[in-house]
């Protein structure tokens, strides 16, 4: 069978059964991405809650289509994850829905920001991803902090799971990984504003050692209400406030 992207197929029971438990219940549906040997697929089968799988390895396509071809509960899509409109399941289970996935690591960044203006498609997002990954996306500030530790807030609440050790899967990855939830919140800005703050953080992330009253400075904006800092030391709700201060004024 294939292994698409870097894919680990899970094989630890406990860490499956968690999985599975931190997803359920849901009153709409489930979708996962990348089911590969079907190990979360199988317990999620079981609780009965309809279930949409994504799958982009032609490879793995045919022996899931047969597993699943007498369950009127399950459907399966064939295609890469990134080109998948969302929205098509939101309107197949007639409401907001599950998502889950031990993710093939090396599409997490463009899959996570696929996910930013689709908030409001899900109740709950819960993947798996290299610690790392997790780390710096928890990270608000500091040098571990990224332009994506920013944006995810804008839309989720964001909370770590537990780690998982590399025994846990077939095929070993060479790092641990860890399980990362995001819950939607009310977005704190709106779609239409989201590529101006992106340009922002793309501006201050290129000088992230700088500080933030000369970056202020450069924008033409006052510094004095601002405690001053290195860039990569300011917290979301600075990002915005200092967002709000140029697109507002």
């Amino acid at each position: 069978m294939g292994r698409y992207l870097g894919q680990h197929f899970l094989k630890n029971k406990s860490v499956i059964e968690h999985a599975v438990r931190a997803i359920l219940p849901q009153a709409h549906g489930i979708l996962e991405v990348g089911p590969g040997a079907m190990a979360l697929t199988d317990l999620l089968i079981e609780s009965s809650t309809p279930l949409i799988l994504v799958e982009r390895d032609a490879q793995l396509v045919q022996p899931i289509r047969a597993k699943i071809a007498p369950l009127a509960h399950v459907s399966l899509v064939h295609e890469d994850v990134l080109k998948y409109d969302f929205l098509n399941a939101y309107n197949q289970f007639k409401g907001p829905f599950g998502l889950i996935s031990n993710l093939p690591y090396l599409i997490t960044t463009p899959f996570l920001e696929k996910l930013l203006p689709l908030s409001g498609l899900f109740t709950k997002v819960y993947l798996m991803l290299q610690k790392e990954v997790v780390e710096k996306i928890l990270a608000q500030s500091g040098p571990k902090s990224t332009k994506l530790s920013h944006l995810l807030r804008l839309f989720y609440n964001v909370e770590s799971g537990p780690t998982v050790p590399p025994k846990a899967f077939d095929v070993p990855p060479r790092v641990d990984s860890q399980f990362l939830q995001l819950t939607p919140i009310i977005p704190q800005i709106s779609l239409e504003e989201l590529a101006d703050f992106k340009k922002l953080l793309n501006n201050g992330y290129n000088h992230r050692n700088h500080t933030l009253h000369w970056f202020l400075k450069k924008l033409s904006i006052d510094p004095n209400p601002f405690k001053n800092s290195r860039l990569e030391d300011i917290p979301t709700s600075n990002w915005l406030e200092i967002f709000r201060k140029i697109f507002k004024s």
